[in-house]
């Protein structure tokens, strides 16, 4: 394999595909590290069943010891967080407990959220990043491992936009964070509880959690900077906004997590949505305005028009680590 240090070990290349399409996968993975700086990378090309096609790990993914990524480590997704939290969201909204266009507060009872001028702010709002609750500058959402506080304490009593309610696109960290509050207001149970047992569960994601305390106890992928030539360890912080951007997972479990995309709210081992429900999801909302051509905001998801193909897609990001899928279901692909 390609590594950033000589004496690392090797990583894993598998494919199913024929050898011209997965040579131009590895061309264009190892081409994106070198573009992104990234230390280490691990990438997978799945089927509408979660199969994996595909798999690709190179480069670095511990320090001490000096290790490759493998296809089972475990990954901190960062703010693909978000689609898994809105589909909890919409489990509750096809359940008659939460309605879309209904005030947060009719719902969350762990603190109260309005916009600058006292505006009410629906939950459809917080879906589409369209609430005001826009990014906060010099606000840290991490902290260090067993510190984290309740949101109520993080927030306070009330948290206000930081521009009104209406069309325009402005990302937020905590419209996602307020929204998993609301999934344990209206449980009465913990976000990361609700989820294994409504959604991680029923669809054979074993190894996936809000929490690491609830992923297998396997390798994971550390948090790794490249700082002037030199691989640096990024220390270890818990994220404050779980709803957000909390969860770890593994390539295998994206696969099936992508495979429920494909399924309209179903895979091979369970259905979380109905097809109805679903549709709602990632349904572009046209009258969100501030995006650039071709993208399009549905609910927590962004669909965008790629060449010969639509494909519902999300990043995420946290100190030292860095992730997105693309879900192709006009190709019956997950990336």
């Amino acid at each position: 394999g390609e590594h950033l240090l000589g004496g690392a070990p090797q990583g894993t290349l598998e494919s199913r595909l024929p050898a011209d399409r997965a040579g131009d996968l590895a061309g264009f993975v190892t081409a994106a590290r070198s573009t992104q700086r990234l230390p280490g990378l691990i990438a997978a090309f799945a089927d509408a069943t979660g199969s994996l096609e595909w798999l690709r790990t190179i480069g670095v993914a511990g320090l001490a010891p000096l290790r490759a990524p493998t296809p089972d480590v475990t990954l901190r997704i960062g703010s693909i967080s978000k689609t898994m939290t809105a589909m909890l969201v919409m489990q509750l909204v096809e359940r008659g407990v939460v309605q879309l266009e209904g005030d947060v507060n009719n719902y969350l009872t762990s603190y109260r959220v309005r916009g600058p001028e006292g505006e009410q702010l629906t939950v459809r709002s917080l879906l589409n990043h369209t609430s005001g609750l826009a990014m906060r500058p010099g606000i840290e959402v991490g902290c260090a491992p067993g510190t984290v506080p309740t949101l109520a304490d993080f927030y306070g009593p009330e948290l206000v936009g930081q521009r009104p309610p209406g069309n325009d696109f402005a990302y937020s960290n905590d419209a996602f964070a307020t929204l998993g509050q609301l999934v344990a207001d209206c449980t009465g149970t913990s976000l990361a509880e609700h989820a294994n047992a409504e959604f991680f569960i029923p669809l054979g994601m074993h190894e996936t959690s809000y929490l690491v305390s609830g992923v297998p106890t396997r390798p994971t992928f550390d948090g790794i900077d490249l700082d002037a030539g030199e691989l640096a360890p990024v220390p270890n912080m818990e994220v404050i906004i779980a709803g957000a951007g909390s969860v770890y997972s593994t390539l295998h479990d994206m696969a099936l997590f992508g495979a429920a995309m494909h399924g309209k709210g179903a895979n091979q081992h369970g259905r979380v949505l109905s097809e109805e429900s679903f549709a709602a999801l990632v349904l572009p909302d046209e009258s969100v305005q501030g995006l650039p051509p071709g993208i399009h905001p549905c609910l927590a998801w962004m669909r965008a028009d790629v060449p010969g193909a639509k494909m519902w897609w999300h990043n995420g990001g946290w100190p030292g680590a860095k992730s997105e899928i693309g879900i192709l279901p006009e190709l019956g692909r997950t990336v």
